[in-house]
């Protein structure tokens, strides 16, 4: 699927420069030091996308994982390494206002990372994890520390996509689910960066990565949707 957001021009969406080296931020199974939160697929997932970069030779990563990914790591990263892709890998859900990431140490809620996307917009923006795109009508979860169940009404509420689209980001890649496998999540997240490290635009990546989740019975791939400019490249031309 790809979504461009009502009310947003093409000038304002843009295409931010991409950096030569490419600069890659990755965070990922933030959770890993809390008793029953670690998720090994989304370190698994982390690792890989840092050696699909490496493997290239195109560029630079920013691993964060574990207990390294707190807000301020993550807050510095922006503003030091100024990411062409930011990458993330890890528990996600909503509150009573908005999505948000788990951080080591705190929620990163969309608000936040407003002012890090204006400064300066990744040119490719990948949040692996549930409803990180938007969250559909009906949808009933529970807050942080098993509150009581949250409901996301009558017609849901926005994820990290609309925010990103407005902030710059050329394009964005996130999920309309709360039911995302692991390993399926890790698999199409390889897929879908061996394909752009290569010089696939990001809507041919999307089709190449669900091709090969097709090819291997997975319905995880169906489960994300592509915002922005499809047409974006990494690098030049796919070979």
């Amino acid at each position: 699927m790809f979504r461009a957001p009502v009310g947003v021009s093409e000038n304002a969406r843009g295409l931010p420069a991409v950096g030569s080296p490419l600069r890659v931020l990755v965070v990922a199974d933030t959770k890993s030091a809390v008793p029953g939160m670690a998720l090994p697929g989304a370190a698994a997932e982390g690792q890989a996308v840092a050696d699909e970069v490496h493997n290239v030779g195109v560029g630079e990563v920013r691993l964060l994982l574990g207990p390294e990914a707190t807000y301020d790591a993550v807050a510095r990263a922006f503003d030091e390494f100024e990411p062409d892709v930011f990458h993330f890998a890890g528990h996600a859900w909503f509150d009573e206002h908005e999505a948000y990431l788990e951080l080591a140490d705190r929620h990163l809620t969309a608000t936040m990372v407003r002012p890090w996307l204006s400064r300066r917009s990744p040119a490719f923006m990948f949040l692996n994890s549930h409803y990180t795109a938007f969250i559909p009508a009906g949808v009933e979860g529970t807050g942080g520390a098993h509150a009581e169940a949250i409901s996301a009404g009558l017609r849901g509420r926005p994820g990290f996509a609309d925010l990103a689209m407005r902030s710059g980001v050329g394009a964005f890649l996130g999920t309309f689910s709360g039911a995302i496998d692991d390993s399926g999540a890790r698999d199409f997240a390889r897929a879908v960066y061996r394909a752009l490290l290569h010089g696939a635009t990001a809507a041919a990546a999307l089709q190449a990565a669900r091709s090969l989740a097709r090819e291997q019975g997975s319905a995880t791939a169906l489960l994300y949707c592509l915002y922005g400019e499809g047409a974006l490249q990494l690098r030049g031309q796919y070979t």
